[in-house]
């Protein structure tokens, strides 16, 4: 391109010199610059002429034009004066911006691995067309995204192999395609609105690999990188917002599915680690669940979603009907993403259906209703209320499909277990609490809404089943492990805090699941205290030791409510009993701690549990809250219990007084009974303490309470352990 302004200054020049070397021949000089003037006028009015012809020629390389026209723009950025023009400035520009754009667009659309020059990656190219657009209106392609999508996909590639396109200019490619977006939608946002959803796709799909690779690198992000995480924010908000105005979503609706899911819970699942440690970090994760609200949950398919009331066994089955509902091929998804044990979907299937209840729970409005009463006239099993608990069930099942599995095959033997695949299990625990915590904070199970045949109550028992049996086999696992100082006795409490978890949160949404197992539950909780304080070499789990105690509180607390105290706290004796020894102990009861630890491991396990000021204040306001005219049955189950105890301390003494000729089993006898001792002296006998001291007795029910504790003694007295004060006997 020809650029006159030298021109111009050779003029001046020219007229400085003939004022000062002829001053006195002023009328000659005058004629000499008005001369000059005209010839300079006529050279820039071909001015914009020369520039389009030049881009028009076909025998000049691309890059010269690109000179061309940036040395224009540069000239027209340093321009004070408007100039007079055969081709307006406006015309020009706008023919430039044409020019450029369809370079830009054919170079993505023909380019080949192979050149070594790309367009797309030119910062000139991109300084063009952004002065173009701010001095001039032309029209914008759509197209030009795929450009865009070039740019990311170079950004990304050099994070990779961690170089930079001439240092300097790399930084000015980022920032002008910026500055260019940022121009473009700030004066039209609907720019790219009719971009192809496959463009459209390709494009967010850059973004997630330039914000995995940014988001995975150091702390502080350089000035390249905030300018990555800028364009990156700028087209994700412009995608929602195609997401959320889109005319045909169902449209939208796979390909969004197949191609954006797993990236995008990939990003997620990154950005929930990095935003604790990174504050600029929270902006982009709140985008990335806009884009999954409006891509997956967009208001016309809600509505699909609460219609898919099938059973969990039909989703096992994998049954396809001929008019399958395309919701369905969301599920069908998640189900292969789990089933390749892809860790990061563990992470992002809570937070999806936590998306999926907020929105759903937001939607109003006529639409939503007009819509919801449709698929109530064709569905003669909708009770008209919004069936979010199974929407819940099946973004469970896979969870408890692939928790089970794995757990079946990392717990079964020593051997067999791997560092990765224990921590893809403590994953998927994960990932199943976070659910279940969705399903408490928006209360999606309400017993009253439950189906006639109980559906929902036996959905959640059957998740109680699976992540007890888990919990049993973590244990053994555990267990066993400490013997050999194995290397996965690191990841285990961790293992074993997730599933503690998993059951506080079943017990909280529905006390039913337990059943009769709370013997069970608390034989757990002591074998799992049991276990983190025997892990040698590694420091306790202070989130097991918590979960363990929220647990032990909430039983009790419940049972408080439902005026039964004596189940938990009895429980609770038993299982201490069982926990120093399974002779007894029948096949319901089939976890024996003692079988791998000492005795003095368990007997601190108790001693943490019980002697713990959390458990000791509720148990005290549990029976404080015994009404005075059940204090005297209460005390008569205290004896029961008082009486299984001291069979069990004689019990203790009775192998001893067949070997008595062989010292070493009768040294292990009586370290039994000293641990028993101690269990009895320091443990139970400060629960039925507490119990007695903490009861409501009043003129009204002080006989009925003076017959039972006349009978507790009793009892102690004729077990044998007990030497009674004269004068004491039964009436």
């Amino acid at each position: 391109m020809v650029c006159f302004l030298p021109l111009a200054a050779e003029c001046s020049g020219k007229r400085k010199r003939h004022k000062y070397i002829s001053q006195e021949q002023p009328q000659e000089e005058d004629e000499d610059k008005s001369a000059e003037q005209k010839k300079f006028k006529l050279h820039n009015v071909w001015e914009n002429v020369d520039l389009i012809l030049t881009l028009q020629n076909k025998e000049l390389q691309v890059e010269r034009k690109i000179k061309a026209a940036f040395d224009f723009v540069s000239c027209e950025v340093n321009a004070s004066d408007v100039k007079l023009q055969l081709v307006s400035l406006s015309r020009a520009l706008c023919y430039v911006f044409d020019w450029v754009e369809s370079l830009l667009i054919s170079s993505c659309q023909n380019r080949r691995g192979s050149n070594p020059w790309d367009p797309c990656l030119d910062y000139r190219c991109w300084d063009i067309i952004k002065f173009c657009l701010e001095k001039s209106s032309p029209g914008v392609s759509p197209n030009l995204l795929r450009a865009v999508t070039g740019v990311l996909n170079q950004a990304a590639f050099l994070l990779d192999v961690d170089s930079s396109l001439d240092g300097k200019e790399s930084v000015l490619l980022f920032e002008n395609v910026l500055g260019f977006l940022s121009s473009l939608l700030s004066s039209n946002s609907r720019a790219f609105y009719n971009v192809g959803v496959d463009l459209w796709i390709s494009c967010a799909a850059g973004v997630l690999n330039l914000v995995s690779r940014v988001s995975s690198g150091e702390e502080r992000p350089s000035s390249l990188a905030k300018v990555h995480l800028d364009l990156s924010t700028l087209l994700l908000e412009q995608f929602a917002s195609f997401l959320r105005f889109h005319p045909s979503p169902k449209n939208i609706f796979r390909v969004f599915v197949d191609r954006l899911l797993e990236p995008l819970f990939e990003v997620l699942v990154l950005l929930q680690v990095r935003t604790k440690d990174r504050q600029h970090m929270g902006g982009m994760l709140s985008l990335i669940e806009d884009v999954l609200s409006n891509g997956i949950f967009h208001p016309s398919h809600i509505c699909g979603f609460l219609n898919l009331r099938n059973s969990v066994v039909n989703l096992l089955r994998g049954t396809r009907g001929a008019n399958e509902s395309y919701h369905r091929h969301l599920f069908r998804k998640l189900e292969g993403l789990v089933g390749e044990k892809k860790v990061a979907v563990f992470g992002g299937l809570a937070c999806l259906f936590r998306l999926f209840v907020s929105k759903s729970k937001g939607l109003q409005g006529a639409y939503f209703s007009v819509k919801y009463q449709a698929l109530k006239k064709g569905n003669e099993a909708c009770d008209g209320k919004i069936p979010l608990f199974e929407v819940f069930m099946q973004f469970m099942e896979p969870l408890l499909h692939e928790s089970k599995c794995r757990a079946e095959k990392e717990l079964s033997e020593l051997t067999v277990a791997s560092e990765d695949g224990l921590i893809e299990l403590h994953c998927v625990l994960r990932s199943v609490n976070q659910t279940l915590e969705s399903c408490i904070q928006e209360k999606i199970y309400v017993r009253n809404e439950d189906t006639a045949e109980g559906n929902h109550l036996r959905f959640l028992k059957e998740i109680f089943f699976v992540v007890d049996s888990i919990l049993y086999r973590m244990i053994s696992f555990w267990l066993s492990a400490l013997q050999t100082s194995h290397e996965a006795t690191k990841i285990l409490p961790s293992i074993a805090g997730e599933i503690v978890m998993a059951l506080a949160y079943l017990f909280e949404i529905e006390y039913a699941v337990v059943g009769d197992n709370l013997v069970n539950i608390w034989l757990i909780l002591l074998s799992c205290l049991a276990a983190n304080i025997s892990n040698m070499g590694v420091k306790p789990s202070s989130l097991l030791v918590n979960v363990v105690f929220k647990l032990g509180c909430n039983l009790i607390k419940v049972y408080t409510e439902l005026r039964q105290v004596n189940i938990p706290l009895f429980a609770l004796c038993k299982a201490v009993r069982f926990l120093v020894n399974s002779s007894n102990m029948t096949g319901v009861y089939n976890l024996s701690p003692s079988t791998y630890l000492s005795s003095q491991s368990c007997l601190k396990a108790a001693k943490a549990l019980l002697c713990s000021p959390e458990l000791r204040s509720t148990i005290v306001n549990a029976v404080k809250s015994v009404p005075e005219g059940q204090v005297g049955s209460f005390i008569q189950l205290l004896n029961t219990d008082i009486a299984d105890t001291l069979e069990w301390m004689r019990q203790s003494s009775l192998p001893l007084a067949k070997i008595k000729n062989e010292d070493n089993c009768a040294d292990v006898c009586i370290l039994e009974i000293d641990v028993r001792s101690e269990m009895l002296g320091r443990i139970l006998c400060e629960i039925y303490a507490t119990i007695l001291d903490s009861l409501t007795i009043t003129l009204t029910n002080c006989i009925i309470v003076g017959n039972s504790v006349k009978s507790l003694f009793f009892i102690i007295c004729s077990s044998g352990l007990y030497i009674a004060p004269h004068g004491l006997e039964e009436d």
